[in-house]
């Protein structure tokens, strides 16, 4: 079991329409929690790095069909231009 800062579980919730929501109720659970914006934003990062690469090997060592490939390449693009735009 890896033990990680919250901030690590909550970047995937952080976009959802119901992330303000799940907030208040964590909060009266984890009474004066503040989220440390620059570990959400490692984590943040991180992972799209992490996504980035898998796009990449995927391109470079996976046989793919013209479709996958596109999608593939489409996928890589948009990772790419939110990562450059800071997101």
């Amino acid at each position: 079991m890896k033990l990680a800062p919250v901030e690590s579980d909550l970047m995937f919730m952080t976009n959802t329409p119901y992330f303000e929501r799940f907030m208040r109720i964590y909060r009266t659970r984890h009474n004066g929690y503040q989220m440390n914006e620059d570990a959400l934003r490692f984590y943040q990062f991180r992972r799209r790095l992490e996504d980035i690469w898998e796009f990449m090997e995927q391109l470079l060592y996976d046989e793919q069909a013209e479709e996958e490939r596109r999608d593939t390449l489409g996928s890589l693009r948009k990772e790419l231009l939110e990562f450059e735009s800071g997101i």
